[in-house]
């Protein structure tokens, strides 16, 4: 029985995982579909169960689809129940872009409630997530319903900003029709503000994309506003009459399409022509269904005007009673709104005092995030300095170690030859040379010994074991004083010779004149004496030669051996 429940539990969560996978293949199917074909990406959809998708990222990719699919085909949202679930979970989840699309929709929606306040909120946030992604064509939306929101609270500065960064993310992405929307919303602005060069301007480049997209309608639209600024300028009606009876024909091969009765009524009612403009009423009239309820009443406001002037009175007073009746009815849905209106007129300063302090909120988060980058990259670039130094230190601390280990070697070597002739020429039964003999030999050992340990020391320890080193005892010391008795007595008297002959040498220049009678190096006096450098005994050498009367090429070594020469035929 246990394995039957098993086998059950198994098999329907095989058909579930197997509901969630198709399930995801629809949301991917409606995703493709969006852009290019959002009917039938709503369509897909709408064939989905909300109830039935049990994941949240499941839920929340759904609400975000449905609300992206109604906006494309113009449904307007009148509820925020749905994308407030895409905006709950990827606030906490989402990446940068799956947090901008939420936060747009959700400003769309309450924008379409009339909510300015929470609208703007929603789209700056998305317009802050928007900037860490490269997706242009969702910035350039952001920044297109902002403009829109701008206008509707007559900021048009603000709009006009708005607009113009709008055309050119969609440049960027190669959006053309919403290019093209985006100079359209631009030159309207310029239209209603009176700059008509700049409305122009724009109209004509948002022209030539509609023709480029095969767009004529959007295209003979554009021509329209462009004939009534003509009228505005007050340019020569019958130059605007050819022109606008070109575009006519142009795009519908008639001179009085329907559609343009709107813009032949104004044309001939500025030329005067009352009973052409008459017909172009009556034609708007019997068209109703093509115009909108203010051109309707704009209509009959020129058809009184028109009937008065041609004294046809009780016509023009019908088309005066049609058009209170049509304004009592758009001032009633205009009274309904005045006191939002106001409201928001009133509330404007706040709202965008509101969306400076969130900008300025947004600056200082990122210039700290600056500043902490800065701060970490400055910690860095010292560390890696200070380690580069101590590398560099390393180095050459094992150079010099390498090269003193060398010096070493040589100097041991030639010290322990010159303490095996000195140890020969030595008179062990002799209490002084003995001595001598046992101090040379303390040195000898103990540079053998620091000759076998440098290369396990570390460089900063080698200072300090070569002072050990250096510090001869007292006995030793007293010990090498007898040198210059044993030197005397090997080599015939040199040192009381020198002594006679140059008062002037102190102990340490004979003790010199003594190691090299010897025959010494110059590195191993270094060692047995304690000079810090061989420029410390150049030196002394320079002193003693200015004692004995040298020139600079003769060397003292040579100096001795003559001296040294003479004495000995001198005893012969």
């Amino acid at each position: 029985m246990k394995y039957y429940i098993l086998l059950i539990g198994a098999l329907l969560g095989c058909m579930s995982c197997g509901e969630s996978r198709n399930q995801s293949n629809k949301l991917d199917a409606a995703a493709e579909l969006m852009f290019d074909h959002p009917e039938q990406a709503l369509s897909i959809l709408k064939s989905l169960d909300v109830d039935e998708i049990s994941s949240r990222s499941g839920k929340a990719r759904f609400a975000l689809l449905y609300t992206q699919a109604l906006d494309k085909n113009q449904i307007e949202l009148q509820s925020d129940s749905l994308i407030h679930l895409a905006v709950d979970y990827y606030n906490r989840k989402g990446s940068e872009q799956e947090k901008a699309l939420a936060h747009y929709y959700y400003g769309c929606v309450y924008a379409n409630l009339h909510d300015t306040d929470v609208a703007m909120k929603s789209l700056v946030a998305a317009e802050a997530f928007a900037v860490n992604t490269n997706d242009s064509y969702l910035q350039g939306l952001i920044h297109s319903r902002i403009g829109n929101l701008y206008s509707d609270e007559y900021l048009q500065e603000d709009a006009l900003l708005r607009f113009e960064r709008a055309r050119a993310c969609f440049h960027q992405a190669g959006a053309a029709r919403n290019e093209a929307i985006s100079l359209n919303n631009k030159a309207y602005i310029y239209y209603l503000t009176g700059d008509f060069a700049a409305a122009k301007e724009s109209w004509q480049e948002a022209k030539k994309l509609y023709l480029t997209l095969g767009d004529r309608n959007a295209a003979y639209a554009i021509d329209g506003n462009l004939i009534s600024i003509r009228l505005e300028e007050g340019n020569p009606v019958d130059s605007i009459k050819n022109s606008f009876r070109k575009i006519c024909f142009d795009y519908y091969g008639e001179p009085h399409p329907p559609v343009a009765a709107g813009t032949w009524l104004a044309i001939y009612q500025k030329a005067g022509e009352l009973d052409s403009a008459r017909l172009c009423g009556q034609t708007i009239l019997a068209n109703r269904h093509e115009f909108t309820d203010h051109q309707i009443a704009g209509c009959y406001a020129l058809l009184t005007r028109i009937e008065s002037d041609c004294g046809r009175f009780e016509q023009a007073l019908r088309y005066s009673r049609l058009y209170q009746h049509m304004a009592d009815s758009l001032n009633q849905v205009t009274q309904q709104t005045a006191l939002q209106e106001v409201e928001q007129k009133y509330n404007n300063r706040l709202l965008k005092a509101s969306l400076e302090s969130f900008r300025l909120k947004h600056q200082v988060q990122m210039a700290g995030m600056i500043f902490i980058l800065i701060i970490l990259a400055l910690i860095v670039v010292l560390v890696g300095y200070a380690w580069t130094r101590r590398y560099k230190k390393v180095r050459e601390e094992r150079a010099l170690l390498k090269q003193e280990l060398d010096n070493l070697h040589q100097v041991y070597d030639d010290l322990s030859n010159r303490f095996l002739h000195v140890r020969q020429m030595l008179d062990c039964s002799n209490e002084r040379e003995s001595k001598v003999s046992k101090a040379i030999e303390e040195r000898l050992s103990g540079l053998h010994q620091l000759v076998e340990k440098l290369p396990a020391i570390k460089p900063a320890n080698f200072v300090r074991e070569f002072k050990r080193y250096m510090a001869v005892d007292t006995n030793s010391q007293y010990a090498l004083y007898d040198l210059q008795y044993i030197v005397n007595q090997k080599y015939f008297g040199i040192i009381d010779y020198l002594k006679a002959r140059y008062p002037d040498l102190n102990k340490h220049d004979l003790d010199l004149c003594a190691l090299m009678c010897f025959g010494f190096s110059h590195a191993g006096i270094c060692y047995l004496y304690d000079y810090s450098t061989l420029g410390s005994f150049y030196n002394k050498r320079s002193r003693l030669r200015r004692k004995l009367h040298l020139s600079q090429e003769e060397k003292i070594e040579d100096f001795i051996s003559r001296q040294i020469a003479e004495l000995r035929k001198n005893e012969e």
